[in-house]
């Protein structure tokens, strides 16, 4: 096993580094790009390929022939290495998500990857007393001028939780309406991620939403709000 990680996040020669793997471990990663298709976007999957080759590089062996003390290596020499949080948390849990796929019957991890942990986080999620209350929320809302401010507001902080990029996307034809009431088709910020979208119902904001309706100055246009 090399004994060098280089921080390289694009990976120069990537086409070298995957023609120079064992067929063996190409096949491996086809199949479990293969499974992933169906259940993450394309950005998400040429990630999995990246780091699959990568991880292939510096394990130097078939993925079916290293063994635990291989794995652990491998795990202690991405922990050691001067990569992100992110990027070493991505290499930890692609191992362990195709080892369990290869060879856990994609229900348990094997053995061999269960030993391998995730860097720990440094601090990076506030504390509950630094987040704001429903009641600042509300003052919020009763600072806005404008209906489609105070239901955006609403939105963002009682019912969705999100980005400010993500509400300022939605447009009329995301918004629908079933026997439980209105909810919303949120187009995720990122363009990798498990899925594109997600689904938010409208329930501490649905006056807001009635009142921005009728307020509405002109006919709905599905591409606008």
């Amino acid at each position: 096993m090399k004994k060098v990680l280089v921080n390289d996040k694009k990976l120069k020669r990537f086409k070298e580094v995957y023609e120079n793997l064992s067929e063996k471990n190409k096949e491996f990663i086809a199949k479990f790009l293969e499974y992933k298709k169906g259940y993450i976007t394309p950005p998400a999957l040429k990630s999995y390929r990246y780091r699959l080759v990568r991880i292939a590089d510096l394990l130097e062996k078939d993925f079916d022939q290293a063994t635990r003390e291989d794995i652990e290596k491998l795990g202690g020499l991405i922990l050691a290495s001067t990569l992100t949080d992110k990027t070493k948390e991505d290499l930890i849990c692609s191992i362990k998500t195709s080892y369990k796929f290869w060879f856990g019957e994609n229900e348990y991890y094997p053995k061999i990857v269960a030993c391998l942990k995730r860097p720990k986080k440094r601090g990076l999620l506030k504390l509950p007393e630094d987040m704001l209350t429903e009641e600042d929320l509300y003052r919020m809302i009763k600072a806005c001028f404008t209906s489609r401010d105070l239901f955006f507001i609403a939105l963002i902080g009682l019912d969705g939780a999100l980005r400010p990029c993500e509400a300022r996307n939605i447009k009329w034809g995301d918004i629908r309406k079933d026997k439980y009431g209105h909810f919303v088709t949120i187009h995720t910020a990122k363009k990798s991620g498990m899925k594109e979208t997600r689904t938010v119902r409208i329930i501490k904001s649905e006056p807001y939403f009635i009142r921005w309706c009728e307020d509405y100055p002109t006919n709905k246009n599905e591409d606008s709000l």
